[in-house]
């Protein structure tokens, strides 16, 4: 038996008696471990067909079964049920909670479930780990990248070992190093955890993660490719090379980062340093003769040191007024 079987699924809309006929008998099967990506144009029914299989709306007619559960006969109580303990949902826009921790976040799904504290604690940890976020754990989501929520997002939505994953334009809000990053992820927790991942997506090679491809035309499936190894692995070197370039850049700005501000540093402590001594020549007692020669070399001296041009100016003219005072 399929994990997911859907039989001659239609949903049509009505808006001002007048009828719009979404989807029109779609007949499809999902296995226990399968990676499918929904793809189709603008109106084609993707998202539709998305929401009847994450039960967050309920097909005009046609069966849909979910485990050997049929979904047509719950009740609103018992499909909240479903989705909570056999699907985990990501979104384009993330949805956590801006004013909830990462690990916040997470739990969220198991509070619903009513799991005690302890529990809750110890699988939003191990989920945030998994993503790579076990650092972040504590972070609100103004601050983490797009790409971080994200992972939050996906954390939350295996927390609960899901029986499948639902992912609607995961990768839409992400920049193209974030993207690849989130697919990778992906493509880890089907392929070494086993988790069952239906995604819609608008982007021919973020749909190529995917085993096969679900093309959607005017409501009805048009075909299903299957992603072959060869096409699937070229989609992922290409990942591989943005990501390594991105990691690059950034180790490279953090390198030049650490070098200005060890610059920074040390102009500080000499502009420091010579501001001292210039009080300290200002305090000397009257009856000895300064050289102006000398502190005219002294300036030069500071100025082969590459000192900002703006000290060598305020201590001449420091030097300049103590003479006169003499």
């Amino acid at each position: 038996m399929a994990l997911l079987e859907l039989k001659d699924i239609t949903r049509t809309f009505v808006n001002d008696q007048v009828e719009t006929k979404v989807l029109k008998g779609i007949d499809l099967e999902i296995e226990k471990g399968d990676f499918v990506s929904i793809m189709g144009a603008s109106g084609s029914g993707k998202s539709t067909l998305l929401n009847i299989i994450g039960c967050l709306d309920r097909a005009t007619s046609g069966t849909y079964v979910v485990n050997g559960v049929l979904v047509d006969k719950l009740s609103e109580n018992e499909l909240a049920d479903m989705r909570n303990r056999e699907m985990g949902f990501v979104f384009q826009s993330f949805h956590l909670l801006k004013n909830l921790t990462a690990r916040a976040n997470v739990e969220l799904p198991l509070i619903y479930r009513g799991m005690n504290g302890e529990d809750r604690k110890t699988r939003s940890v191990k989920a945030l780990k998994r993503v790579g976020l076990g650092h972040r754990m504590d972070h609100y989501p103004k601050q983490m990248s797009g790409g971080e929520q994200q992972r939050v997002a996906i954390a939350r939505s295996i927390v609960g070992d899901p029986s499948f994953m639902l992912a609607d334009e995961p990768t839409g809000a992400l920049d193209t190093k974030n993207t690849w990053n989130v697919m990778e992820l992906f493509y880890e927790l089907n392929k070494q955890e086993g988790i069952t991942i239906v995604m819609v997506t608008h982007d021919t090679q973020v749909a190529h993660y995917a085993d096969k491809i679900i093309w959607l035309v005017d409501g009805v499936i048009d075909r299903i490719e299957v992603v072959t190894p060869d096409k699937r692995n070229k989609v992922r070197a290409k990942a591989a090379m943005v990501i390594a370039e991105a990691k690059a850049k950034e180790k490279e700005e953090i390198e030049k980062g650490s070098v200005t501000e060890s610059l920074t540093n040390a102009q500080s402590e000499k502009v420091a340093s010579q501001s001292a001594a210039t009080e300290t020549e200002g305090k000397k007692p009257k009856g000895k003769k300064w050289s102006f020669g000398k502190k005219k070399s002294t300036a030069s001296k500071i100025g082969e040191e590459k000192t900002d041009v703006a000290v060598n100016i305020e201590t001449r003219d420091n030097i300049e007024e103590a003479n006169k005072n003499e």
